[in-house]
C-alpha cells in the first residue's frame, strides 16, 4: 500500500516536470501551431494531476505519514 503511494507521488512529480518543460518550450517557440500543440498537451496533463491526487487520497492512511507528496 505504501509502495502504491510512492508510485503515485512519483507520477505526480514526473507529470509536473513535464508540464514545466513544455511551458519552457512554449516560451521559446515561434510557431503558433507548435504553441497550440504544447498548450493542448499541458491541458491534458493538468486534467491528469487531479486524478492522481484522487488516487492518492483513496489510499488508506497510516497513523503517521511523513514525506507525502503534495
Amino acid at each position: 500500500m505504501q509502495a502504491d503511494k510512492r508510485v503515485i507521488c512519483m507520477e505526480r512529480v514526473k507529470l509536473q516536470k513535464q508540464i514545466d518543460g513544455l511551458l519552457d518550450r512554449i516560451v521559446e517557440a515561434d510557431s503558433p501551431s507548435i504553441i497550440t500543440a504544447y498548450e493542448k498537451r499541458i491541458e491534458k496533463m493538468k486534467r491528469e494531476k487531479p486524478m492522481l491526487g484522487e488516487k492518492l487520497s483513496k489510499q488508506r492512511p497510516k497513523r503517521f505519514q511523513f514525506g507525502l507528496c503534495l
